[in-house]
């Protein structure tokens, strides 16, 4: 049997020579993602999915649901708590965009239903995604105070 030799497939596309200068494979691979990062990024491409959940994510992972959940312990969080992170992060820039209908931003952030992404999202600003959009139109008309509703 002969000798087998594996490398990255990322590793096919980099160049041993940049102008003259030799480039090492540490100099150009990126630095490994962290577990969090790992798990933050599985959620942000899945968080559509209102099915999403420790279970499909520890698979994605290659763990178990509880090796998953005890290594994200030690570091300090929770499968819940970075997926309502992402989940927090993607409504609250969508809304202050304003390309997207309220709906349709609670069903990319996997809510099934408008009035539980409303109740989310004032438990994380403290307003509810109208009252947010209404905010940012007076905002952008010239002239027109922008009047805090709390004040």
């Amino acid at each position: 049997m002969g000798i087998v030799l594996r490398f990255p497939s990322r590793w096919m596309g980099l160049s041993h020579q940049n102008q003259n200068d030799t480039v090492t494979l540490q100099e150009k691979a990126a630095p490994p993602k962290t577990l969090v990062e790992i798990v933050q990024d599985y959620c942000r491409e899945h968080m559509s999915d209102p099915k999403l959940d420790i279970a499909n994510t520890s698979h994605a992972c290659r763990m178990h649901p509880k090796a998953l959940s005890r290594s994200l312990s030690h570091l300090g969080t929770s499968f819940k708590a970075i997926l309502q992170e992402q989940r927090r992060q993607f409504a609250i820039s969508s809304i202050a965009q304003g390309e997207l209908s309220v709906t349709d931003v609670a069903l990319l952030t996997g809510f099934t239903q408008a009035s539980n992404f409303s109740r989310a999202y004032k438990r994380w600003t403290g307003e509810t995604p109208v009252e947010a959009r209404a905010r940012q139109q007076r905002a952008k008309v010239p002239g027109f105070p922008a009047i805090d509703p709390k004040a």
